[in-house]
């Protein structure tokens, strides 16, 4: 079933992520062919009009190079 909006913004709060902020979130290992250096570059473009937070869930190869 899908979450209400009370429960939604409920977690909003405990994870201290604003109301207007969209959230992008991805799950995977972190490999060169997953492209999220794509995304995260992609981001800085998205946030100059939006306000938005990306979530990636996942370890491998590329993640301390994600993290930077």
């Amino acid at each position: 079933p899908q979450e209400s909006e009370e429960t939604k913004r409920q977690l909003r709060d405990k994870l201290n992520i604003p109301q207007d902020v969209f959230v992008i979130i991805s799950s995977g290992s972190c490999t060169p062919g997953k492209n999220h250096h794509d995304i995260v570059r992609a981001l800085q473009g998205i946030n100059k009009k939006i306000k938005c937070l990306y979530v990636h869930l996942g370890k491998g190869h590329t993640e301390t190079e994600e993290k930077q």
